[in-house]
């Protein structure tokens, strides 16, 4: 209000100083009464500017009254503050306190359970180092078993180690007099083969001589003794080499089954040797097995 005020008098100035009741050149045109409600709307615009000055600084006042109330309820709202961390600060001391006095009751407790439990505990300590006792002379018992068995051990693997190479050597003795035998009965068979060539050779020689006395019987009487002779005496070389041919067939079938029988000898050998070898690898991993808890 006491700033619209001023604004309507302005107005109102501007309206009477363009009215028809002003001249150009001089003084109002008897407008008394206007004039003097003119300076009572002046009176009255002061009196409301001096109100409005007052009541700016009662304004002014009452900000500084706000800012003091303002400050002050900040001070008493850290004051709240502090008061409340202090007691959250004495809360926490005090648990701590407690917790500390019970961490140290609890550690006298166990002193006080440990100086009750001490003769049962020297007693417990006395069994153990008996019990540590029995079970150092057990265990050096072990180890000299263990070192004994480890001495048989390696004696066994020592005697092996010999038979195996006795068994190779004897297995190489083998090898070569089987190789050797059996030089001797391809040889022998060769020899039986050539043998039967022969045979067979003369007997066709003899068949071809049979064949031309046969054909020679038509001759006359004097040749036929000699013809005969000659008939006789292929007959006997047929007989000598069919008994040559069944002997070489002979020699061959005995010479054939002494290859069998090497070949089992030899096939046995070798299972013997892979044997011997075997219980020699297990007796090698006892004997690994004896020394690692040594």
């Amino acid at each position: 209000m006491p700033r619209s005020r001023p604004r309507q008098s302005a107005a109102r100035a501007r309206r009477f100083s363009d009215s028809p009741c002003r001249q150009s050149h001089g003084p109002p045109l008897g407008c008394m009464g206007l004039h003097r409600r003119i300076g009572i709307i002046q009176i009255q615009k002061d009196k409301l500017k001096d109100l409005a000055s007052q009541q700016r600084m009662e304004l002014g006042r009452l900000e500084q009254d706000c800012s003091k109330l303002r400050a002050k309820r900040n001070i008493e709202q850290a004051s709240l503050d502090l008061q409340s961390y202090s007691r959250s600060c004495i809360e926490d001391l005090t648990l701590a306190e407690l917790q500390h006095c019970q961490e140290q009751r609890g550690r006298l407790e166990g002193e006080l359970d440990s100086f009750r439990a001490a003769p049962e505990r020297l007693r417990s300590s006395r069994q153990a180092d008996a019990q540590h006792v029995a079970a150092r002379e057990a265990w050096l018992a072990e180890q000299r078993k263990l070192k004994q068995e480890l001495t048989n051990a390696s004696a066994q693997v020592a005697s092996l180690e010999q038979e195996l190479e006795q068994g190779r050597e004897r297995d190489t003795f083998d090898r070569l007099a089987s190789v050797e035998r059996s030089r001797q009965l391809r040889e022998q068979v060769a020899e039986q083969r050539q043998l039967c060539r022969a045979a067979q050779q003369a007997l066709r020689a003899a068949e071809s001589d049979l064949a031309t006395a046969q054909a020679q019987r038509r001759t006359p009487r004097q040749t036929a003794m000699p013809d005969a002779g000659r008939v006789a005496e292929l007959k006997a070389d047929m007989t000598a080499l069919a008994d040559e041919r069944r002997e070489g067939a002979e020699a061959l079938h005995v010479a054939s089954v002494e290859l069998e029988k090497l070949r089992c000898e030899l096939g046995a050998i070798t299972a013997d040797n892979a044997q011997l070898r075997s219980g020699l690898q297990e007796v090698m991993y006892s004997l690994e097995q004896i020394q690692r808890p040594a």
